[in-house]
C-alpha cells in the first residue's frame, strides 16, 4: 500500500482509516479562481502600482498579486488577495485629480474577516502577498469587493 487514509484528532493522535494503493485528484492544481472586475477609487498609488501606471502605451499592466487590507481608524478588520492582478484602465478621480480610479481583472480570495465593515474603511494595497510585501498605495473605496 503507497497510501495511508488519517485522521487526526484535536489532541493530534492519528487514526488510522484505510490503506490506498493509489490516490486521483491528490496532486493537481487548484481550479483557479473566476476572474472579477474591481475598480479601486480614489486611489493614491505608490510603489509598483505608481510604476506600472507610469507605463501609458502598455494596454494590459500585470500587477501580480495584491493585497487590500481593510483598516478603520485603528486596525486592520479584513484582507483581500487580487491574483494575478491586472490594470485594464485608470482615470484621474473625479474630486481629486491627484488621485486615480483604477479597474483591475482579478481572481479575488477573501483572506481574513474579523470586524464588521467600518463606516469609512480605509483600504490598503500592498504588492505580493507574503510577509515582504512592498505597500502599493490606498484607496478611498475598492467597487466589487462585496
Amino acid at each position: 500500500m503507497k497510501y495511508l487514509l488519517v485522521q487526526e484528532d484535536e489532541d493530534g493522535v492519528e487514526q488510522l482509516w484505510g490503506r490506498c494503493a493509489g490516490v486521483e485528484g491528490l496532486f493537481v492544481d487548484p481550479v483557479p479562481l473566476p476572474r472579477e472586475i474591481l475598480t479601486l477609487r480614489g486611489c493614491s498609488p505608490d510603489g509598483l502600482l505608481s510604476e506600472v501606471l507610469a507605463e501609458p502605451d502598455v494596454s494590459l499592466r500585470s500587477l501580480g498579486d495584491v493585497s487590500v487590507e481593510v483598516r478603520d481608524d485603528h486596525q486592520s478588520v479584513q484582507w483581500w488577495t487580487l491574483l494575478d492582478a491586472v490594470v485594464v484602465a485608470h482615470q484621474p478621480h473625479p474630486d481629486d485629480p491627484a488621485r486615480y480610479d483604477i479597474v483591475l481583472g482579478a481572481g479575488v480570495r477573501k483572506d481574513e474577516s474579523y470586524f464588521e465593515l467600518p463606516a469609512t474603511p480605509r483600504f490598503e494595497l500592498f504588492a505580493g502577498t507574503t510577509v515582504a510585501n512592498s505597500h502599493a498605495g490606498r484607496c478611498s473605496a475598492v467597487d466589487g469587493l462585496f
